[in-house]
């Protein structure tokens, strides 16, 4: 599957976030994948693993990234290396745009969506709809 055949696929999954390619074998390197991901407050993107490892350089914003259970919260400069066929899912908590930049070894890495893990692809914390709502009244 190609990575662009990921992207549609995955989109039905992801709240209020785009994806888009940067670097890929159709855009200049045979050895390597960047994608650029940006959250609107509240977004997310559920639970996944991929079949490499994956590097996010948050560049913008504010969020807590669950690998496994476990929560990490990330922000401007944050640098995390998720190894592959770890599960693990992003939110956006903060009240702007949540830019990150995700890279991977390999120019067409898996995306297989994982059940049972919290927040396990349910609607989004108590505590982002709070956020959300008070970035509406802003």
């Amino acid at each position: 599957m190609s990575v662009d055949q990921i992207l549609d696929e995955t989109k039905q999954y992801q709240l209020k976030g785009t994806v888009r390619h940067l670097v890929d074998p159709h855009r200049g390197t045979g050895s390597c994948c960047v994608m650029e991901a940006v959250y609107e407050s509240g977004g997310h993107f559920p639970p996944h693993c991929h079949d490499t490892d994956q590097t996010l350089l948050f560049l913008e914003g504010e969020g807590i990234l669950f690998i496994g259970e476990d929560p990490h919260t990330v922000g401007n400069d944050s640098v995390i290396m998720i190894p592959a066929g770890t599960p693990h899912c992003i939110y956006n908590t903060g009240l702007g745009k949540l830019r990150l930049l995700s890279i991977f070894s390999t120019t067409e890495p898996t995306v297989k969506m994982v059940d049972g893990l919290f927040p396990a692809n349910r609607p989004l914390p108590d505590e982002i709809d709070q956020i959300e709502e008070m970035a509406a009244v802003i």
